[in-house]
Parts: structure tokens; C-alpha cells; sequence
């Protein structure tokens, strides 16, 4: 909470992920799963777990206090392929994001109010991990030993350049090296095509889900996508039209281009002749059939990856 000589009060509300943040441990773990690994940190940072699945099993992992708790479970996630991430009801999901079908489909005129999206060249082709021990091959209980192959403990995943290697002591087994160069591997393939979306509140969608933007100009904006990260703002003066420009008569959409500027998503503080706005209302449009700032509603911000066709 932040408090100014003015009288405004700021106060920034956080999940689970805070206390995650917060905590900072050591501890060693023997013979578990990654999934066994998260639901004691979430438990010791007093954090509820939702869906929390069992991922790769370690011989022997270490978790030190020189990264948070929150980032020991991100690095966790990557190992397994999985994401790591709170639901809107503040339970920790840590499992693969499948993509399903849209939770809704935002379309070009009609509820979009400003769209980005991005094509890369790959930044990730083909990539090879290598563990070590020898738990791969000699069992569970040979994971300290050293060899001198790392073939039984080596995996790949994706294919293509740019190539990467991975070297990652804590995979200890051919399956665990595999899962986590496939998982990387996925991962980079997501962050060829991103993007930006802002729209009208949008409660429904939220970080893992699926969404569909229709009828874009630009063939390349349209078709579906992967959330990962969804930003809601509540502001008189940085809301949305209550209404779609495209769906009110000419003189409605004039009023609408000329108050209402959706590049920076702020009133113009002037107008043309005949305008309505003043010094008084810092020169919000307040003409008929335009909503004052204070009816205006909140907007989301979405962040996308990967077409998830």
C-alpha cells in the first residue's frame, strides 16, 4: 500500500505467488516427483494446490536459497514440460497446458480494441539435454555415480536449427533428459507467433485457456491461441466504450473516432468545433451517445502465444 501527500491511496493485491516469492529454503529430496516436490513448498509457503501433477521423478534434487521457492517450481515446470501458474481462485496448477477449445472468440469490429501480433523467425530448432548419473542405466540408486557415456542420460526434442545444448545435473535418467528436451523444445516453438489483445472486461478467459479472434483484416491476426497472461484494469478515466463503434449509426462512430483515441487508450483533451469537452471535465467527450468516463467499463489486457490450431 502507498499512500501521497494528494490523499491517494494505491494498494496492490497479490496471490499465492507472493508468498512464493517470499520463501526461501534448503532442502534435499530423495527418490520424488516433481509434482511431490511442489505440493511441500506450496504447503510451506502456506499456498493452496489445485491441480498439481506428478511429472518427473527425481533420484535425488536440491533446493537451495539462492532462488525462491517460486522459482524452484518454475524450473520444476520446465524440466517436466509443464506451466506454473494461479487460477482466479489462487490455487497453484502445475501441469502441461493442453490447448482446448476457445472460452470465447473476440472478432475485428465488434469487441477488439487494439491487436498485435507477432511472427518470428524460430528461436529454438532442435534440442539435446544431458543429465548425469547412471540411475538410466544401473537403477535408481546408481544416480550419483559418474559415467563416462552420457548417452543414457542424454534425450532430444524438436528438430531444426537453432540448435541448442542443455546440460542439467539434477535429470538423472534417459526418460527425464527426454521429457525435458521435448518440453524446451515445445516451449520455444509456443514463442514464434505471439501476440497482444486488448478488449472490453473479459472475466472468462484467464492464463492457460484458449481464445479465438475472428474476422481480423489481416488473415495472420485471426485463428487461436494460447493465453499466458491476462491483465484486468479498472479506471474511469482508461475504460472502454460501453458500446462497439462498428455497431452505432455514422454519427455515433464519428463521435467515437474523434473522442476516443484506441491507440493510446485515452479521451482526446480536445475536440473539434462544436465539442463538449472542458477544462472542468479535463476534456472527456460527454457527448450524446458517448459515456462518461466514470459508465466507462474496465478493459483486460491479453497476452498470446502460439496458435493453438
Amino acid at each position: 500500500m502507498a499512500r501521497n501527500i494528494q490523499g491517494a491511496t494505491h494498494v496492490v493485491a497479490s496471490n499465492g505467488g507472493a508468498l512464493l516469492s517470499r520463501l526461501r529454503v534448503n532442502q534435499s529430496y530423495e527418490q520424488q516427483k516433481a509434482g511431490d516436490i511442489v505440493q511441500d513448498l506450496a504447503g510451506r509457503a502456506g499456498v493452496s494446490a489445485g491441480s498439481v501433477e506428478a511429472g518427473v521423478t527425481f533420484p535425488f534434487y536440491v533446493v537451495d536459497d539462492r532462488r525462491n521457492a517460486y522459482q524452484h517450481i518454475a524450473a520444476l515446470a520446465r524440466k517436466c514440460g509443464f506451466s506454473a501458474y494461479f487460477t482466479p481462485e489462487g490455487e497453484l496448477t502445475f501441469a502441461p497446458i493442453t490447448p482446448g477449445q476457445p472460452v470465447q472468440t473476440f472478432t475485428y469490429g465488434v469487441d477488439i480494441l487494439a491487436l498485435q501480433v507477432y511472427e518470428a523467425a524460430p528461436g529454438l530448432g532442435q534440442v539435446t539435454v544431458v543429465g548425469e548419473g547412471a540411475a538410466g542405466s544401473q537403477g535408481q540408486d546408481a544416480w550419483s555415480w559418474l559415467v563416462q557415456d552420457p548417452a543414457p542420460v542424454t534425450g532430444t526434442g524438436g528438430e531444426g536449427t537453432p540448435e541448442r545444448l542443455v546440460r542439467d545435473a539434477s535429470l538423472r535418467s534417459q526418460d527425464a533428459a527426454q521429457t525435458a528436451a521435448e518440453g524446451i523444445a515445445s516451449a520455444g516453438k509456443l514463442l514464434d507467433v505471439t501476440g497482444m489483445l486488448l478488449v472490453p472486461g473479459a472475466p472468462r478467459v484467464m492464463v492457460g485457456g484458449t481464445i479465438e479472434i475472428a474476422q481480423a483484416p489481416v488473415e495472420a491476426l485471426n485463428g487461436q491461441f494460447l493465453v499466458r497472461r491476462v491483465r484486468h484494469r479498472f479506471s474511469s478515466g482508461r475504460g472502454s466504450p460501453p458500446w462497439s463503434p462498428s455497431a452505432r449509426p455514422a454519427a455515433a462512430r464519428a463521435e467515437w473516432e474523434d473522442c476516443y483515441d484506441p491507440d493510446t487508450l485515452r479521451d482526446h483533451t480536445a475536440h473539434r468545433a462544436g465539442g463538449a469537452g472542458t477544462a472542468a471535465d479535463g476534456g472527456a467527450c460527454h457527448r450524446p451517445g458517448a459515456a462518461p468516463p466514470r459508465e466507462r467499463l474496465g478493459q483486460g489486457q491479453l497476452r498470446l502465444h502460439g496458435a493453438a490450431a
